[in-house]
């Protein structure tokens, strides 16, 4: 008989408050988001701007980074371009939470009362901080996996081995860690599954690497993809102390004391499961999900021009570990009060990241003001404010310059062009050291990274006749810089547009 927590219509309702939060804002506030719509502008209207074509190029290849690109470019033909991204957001938001029930469904029987545990990690740290391709190769992942293990309970390891040839490619695709996070959950379930039945270690493990074959023959693409990275360090390490501020940070949003409080929530639940106190951890699962989290601490935090890579797993590895958690027999008094603080748990902090939507999204809605009054075609120097990462709450306006290249066919620093990593290069010379992220970046003198400037250093060094504006986000009046030859042109609470008089 179904409980009341595994009703179609109260499942489909979490997954529909999974994707809520995203939308209210015309832009979905995601820290990544509009320099990806910048960029995806450049490779659809680069042949066809008179204006795109003067400072970038824009070669398609097939790496593992697409997800995102391959939908959106067509998708925007029918809608425009920055509706069909956050459609495509939203619908990535709604897959992740649905494969999320249908993992837990497919490897416990039913959907157990400590699913909904697992829900907020749809809107965890790596998709705030919009990381689009992945979180698209992420919803693939747990999907793909449910349809891994449904195949393997009905005995159809043929049919499994044919579906996940393209399913493994496709997944490569759209982004090459989420594809091997699937290859490694995807061995560690089938290795646990083998030890279940009797087999011997070796055996097992054997038996297991031939079972994921079809996961790995995207290999082939990745030594292309490999081949393209010519410049800087392929690889960099993050510290222990990193990787455990990360571990914390997988709720991130804007009130510091609520978003680790919720995470420690979360791994004080896993660690009843461990201990056999209330709950116990499905050991197929939980050993997809301790396999995720030894690769979370053996990743380098900058692989294949990935940044984050390490961070981007965590959540995940904790995502499978809840999923996998069920009361254990004899706690039968404990499931519905679990499943309502479960669905409770999930919806508050979905309102959580509604209430933080809501707030960037007025700051990002009143500094897009200040594009009304850019001419199509000019080149703009951005000049963001951004704090410390350490402040907590952030307004997420890294890459909102790049919005002008998407709405005005302008020129605007900030883009992040890596060899193998992404497909857009910068052809802008004149534009110096003046092109590239970070030098949008206006951080504290503490935090300031290299390649980005203060606002005197940058008014300073600017190359005035490589851009035809400066545009300052989120920048405060008494910062605002007073040279004679940078004439205002709109002025926002806390944002300004200056002409460069040349």
């Amino acid at each position: 008989m179904r409980d009341w927590w595994e009703h179609p219509a109260l499942l489909a309702a979490l997954v529909v408050a999974a994707a809520a939060p995203l939308l209210w804002p015309a832009i979905p506030p995601l820290v990544d988001l509009p320099g990806h719509i910048g960029r995806l502008h450049v490779a659809d209207a680069i042949a066809t701007s008179p204006y795109l074509k003067q400072w970038f190029a824009y070669r398609w290849a097939l790496v593992g980074n697409l997800g995102v690109d391959l939908l959106a470019i067509p998708l925007g033909h029918l809608i425009g371009l920055e509706l069909a991204v956050k459609a495509i957001m939203v619908a990535v938001a709604a897959l992740t939470a649905a494969a999320m029930l249908w993992l837990a469904y497919e490897v416990h029987g039913r959907v157990p009362p400590t699913a909904a545990f697992a829900l907020p990690l749809v809107l965890c740290f790596p998709f705030m901080f919009g990381f689009a391709n992945y979180a698209l190769g992420i919803a693939m992942m747990i999907g793909g996996l449910a349809l891994w293990v449904r195949l393997a309970k009905a005995g159809r390891t043929r049919l499994r081995f044919l579906c996940f040839v393209p399913i493994a490619f496709l997944t490569f695709v759209a982004h090459g860690v989420a594809w091997g996070m699937l290859g490694v959950a995807a061995f560690a379930f089938e290795w646990a599954d083998l030890r279940r039945a009797g087999f011997l270690r070796g055996v097992a493990l054997l038996r297991a690497g031939i079972a994921v074959v079809p996961l790995a023959l995207p290999v082939v693409l990745l030594v292309g993809w490999i081949g393209q990275h010519v410049e800087g360090p392929p690889l960099r390490w993050s510290t222990l102390s990193a990787k455990y501020y990360y571990a914390m940070a997988i709720l991130r949003s804007d009130d510091e004391l609520i978003d680790v409080t919720s995470a420690r929530l979360l791994y004080a639940l896993i660690i009843l499961g461990l201990g056999g106190l209330i709950f116990r951890i499905e050991r197929r699962l939980g050993a997809a999900a301790l396999a995720l989290f030894a690769a979370f601490l053996v990743m380098p935090g900058t692989a294949l021009g990935s940044f984050f890579s390490d961070m981007r797993i965590i959540p995940y590895a904790v995502a499978l570990a809840l999923l996998a958690l069920t009361p254990k027999e004899g706690m039968e008094r404990w499931r519905t009060p679990v499943a309502a603080i479960a669905i409770l748990f999930a919806l508050a902090r979905f309102g959580v990241n509604g209430a933080t939507f809501h707030r960037v999204d007025a700051i990002w809605s009143a500094q897009l003001a200040g594009l009304d009054h850019v001419p199509r075609g000019s080149r703009l120097f951005v000049l963001a404010n951004v704090p410390c990462a350490e402040e907590w709450q952030q307004p997420r306006v890294d890459h909102l310059g790049s919005m002008a290249i998407a709405r005005r066919d302008s020129f605007a620093n900030g883009q992040w062009p890596m060899p193998g990593g992404r497909l857009l290069s910068i052809t802008y010379a004149p534009a110096r050291n003046f092109a590239l992220d970070p030098s949008q970046e206006l951080r504290p003198a503490r935090c300031r990274q290299p390649g980005s400037y203060s606002l005197p250093q940058a008014v300073a060094r600017l190359p005035r006749g490589a851009f035809d504006y400066l545009w300052l986000i989120d920048v405060p009046p008494a910062q605002w810089p007073r040279e004679s030859w940078l004439i205002p042109v709109w002025r926002g609470p806390t944002g300004m547009l200056l002409r460069i008089a040349h």
